[in-house]
C-alpha cells in the first residue's frame, strides 16, 4: 500500500508477485491482482494452485503476457 501511495497508483491496479502463499495474501488483502512466481523459492509441499492467486507464472518472461491479459 505504501509503495502504491508513493508512486499514486491504486492497489486495484497493480499485480502483486510473490513466491510464498503469505505473499500472495498479502497482494489481495491490498486489493491487489496476485501471480505465484512458480520459480522462486518455494517451500517443500508447497502448494500455490491453493493460494487463491489471479495466476501461476513459471518463467519471469511469462509475466509481460500476464500483464496484457489484465490490462484487456
Amino acid at each position: 500500500l505504501h509503495a502504491c501511495r508513493l508512486i499514486g497508483v491504486a492497489p486495484a491496479e497493480t499485480v502483486f508477485i510473490g513466491d510464498a502463499e503469505r505473499d500472495i495474501q498479502a497482494g489481495r488483502a491490498a486489493g491487489a491482482r496476485t501471480l505465484v512466481a512458480a520459480y522462486g523459492y518455494l517451500a517443500d509441499g508447497a502448494a500455490p494452485e491453493d493460494w487463491r492467486a489471479d495466476g501461476i507464472v513459471e518463467r519471469p518472461l511469462e509475466i509481460k503476457a500476464r500483464l496484457r491479459e489484465f490490462r484487456d
